[in-house]
């Protein structure tokens, strides 16, 4: 009876937890960082209680990376990765590590952004698939600082590799589709390859249409008329 009670009550805690951390998330990606980490704050002795402090730790770093505290989310990211219960928890390395090339990236440390993102990536094909959302992100993000390092084919292979799953597992018209276009556009034509920029060009501004974004299809009709 004791040890029913006690389920019940861990069963209840991983759940309230849950919730927490999808409002927490729901909160920071609207921008309202301040009640995000209200909600984080709420959320950290549950955290502790269900042996789920650095899942905790790793959230409250992106909030923390979203207003600037880059020093402080670093620091939390390092604390989380050395708790983290390997191999059972991987998928949060990964998650941490992709935070840690964000922030990389946004420091212009470029090169260290793309090893955070490769050992993320890994890890993300590794438990989840090619085909996953998540899989097609590290891959955008590994797009995106290889062109910042002017390799241009390396970008290209990652946007297409990013498009590929984006087509198979993203409902069409999707923002994740376009912006994958528009990057592949952004290293046709630094390759020279100025029909298939064209052509994703065109492709990106179908979906901005259908999605109704008057700032992004003007950025790609200015892209079009560029090329």
């Amino acid at each position: 009876c004791c040890f029913l009670g006690l389920n019940l009550v861990n069963s209840w805690g991983q759940t309230e937890l849950d919730r927490l951390f999808a409002k927490a998330e729901d909160q920071r990606v609207n921008a309202n960082l301040t009640n995000a980490l209200d909600v984080l704050q709420e959320a950290k002795t549950l955290a502790e209680q269900n042996n789920r402090l650095p899942e905790w730790q790793i959230n409250t770093a992106k909030c923390l990376s979203d207003l600037d505290s880059t020093a402080a989310a670093l620091a939390l990211l390092e604390t989380a990765k050395n708790q983290l219960a390997l191999p059972d928890q991987d998928l949060l390395l990964a998650e941490a590590l992709n935070l840690q090339g964000s922030i990389a990236l946004q420091e212009s440390q470029w090169k260290a952004a793309e090893k955070h993102y490769r050992e993320a990536l890994g890890i993300s094909e590794t438990y989840l698939g090619f085909y996953h959302e998540k899989v097609a992100d590290s891959h955008n993000n590994l797009g995106a600082v290889s062109y910042l390092l002017q390799d241009y084919e390396q970008a290209l292979f990652h946007h297409q590799q990013a498009l590929t799953i984006r087509l198979e597992v993203l409902e069409n018209p999707h923002p994740d589709l376009g912006s994958s276009y528009n990057n592949l556009a952004g290293c046709y034509f630094d390759l020279y390859l100025l029909d298939q920029a064209i052509s994703a060009h065109q492709k990106t501004l179908s979906i901005r249409e259908a999605l109704q974004l008057p700032a992004a299809q003007a950025s790609s009709h200015n892209n079009l008329g560029n090329c």
